[in-house]
């Protein structure tokens, strides 16, 4: 893959366009990497400007013919509160998505850190280092993200020691200025993914899309411009008011 097509931004006018065209590019992933290697295995975010896309994605998916039986769900990052909070990542998923596809409830591999966060995050990783073994590497077909407005990504934080981190694909940390625990993928993981799906919306977000696109800036103060997989490509899904500075 040539070193231009490994950073690509697709913008769209609406927020309903950015929808329905960030939910194809999820299928389209899905088929390719079914119809290759058998399987497609994913990391699902719960921020709550991507529940659009996933709100499209059954009727995406029986449009194309996506069998979910060969379709692996995993989670790229989570609020360590009770799946019955309303901003638990699971949940989001869950209610705009997996209820409302035939996918096997062991293709399913949610993060549960509201008790135990250090604890799940090795456990998680065990989950994840068994599922791609005996390859050392995370192969995420495609590890959706959400943008935030400091330029956070998953949970991945400003300034966030988990930045850099060499070794280890799941951490838990404390976050202060929330107040609460997040277990997220590190740079380690999404790095090794295939492809990576950014999307942001909103002209909240436009400064973390223009310095994490644009601008020559300290990679720990934008996250968002930490993450390019080293193999793979990352695509930048974006509405036009998040596009509104480049």
């Amino acid at each position: 893959m040539g070193m231009s097509h490994r950073k690509e931004i697709h913008q769209y006018h609406q927020e309903e366009e950015l929808a329905v065209a960030s939910a194809d590019f999820i299928i389209e992933k899905a088929r390719e990497a079914i119809t290759i290697r058998g399987g497609f295995n994913i990391a699902l975010t719960g921020a709550f400007h991507v529940l659009d896309t996933y709100r499209h994605l059954p009727g995406a998916a029986e449009a194309k013919g996506l069998d979910w039986l060969n379709a692996f769900l995993f989670w790229s990052d989570e609020r360590c509160v009770p799946p019955n909070q309303p901003d638990n990542h699971y949940r989001m998923v869950h209610s705009n998505l997996i209820s409302k596809i035939p996918i096997p409830n062991e293709n399913i591999h949610p993060i549960q850190c509201e008790d135990n966060p250090k604890g799940e995050a090795e456990r998680y990783e065990q989950t994840l280092r068994s599922h791609f073994s005996p390859m050392n590497s995370a192969c995420f077909d495609l590890i959706v993200l959400g943008l935030g407005t400091e330029g956070q990504v998953g949970s991945l934080h400003p300034q966030s020691m988990i930045l850099e981190e060499k070794e280890r694909w799941v951490v838990a940390e404390f976050v202060e200025r929330l107040g609460e625990w997040r277990l997220t993928l590190t740079p380690v993981a999404i790095k090794q993914a295939r492809f990576v799906l950014l999307l942001a919306r909103g002209k909240e977000k436009s400064e973390a899309v223009f310095q994490s696109l644009k601008a020559k800036k300290n990679h720990a103060d934008w996250p968002s411009s930490y993450l390019q997989p080293e193999d793979g490509a990352i695509h930048w899904f974006l509405d036009g008011a998040a596009a509104m500075l480049l």
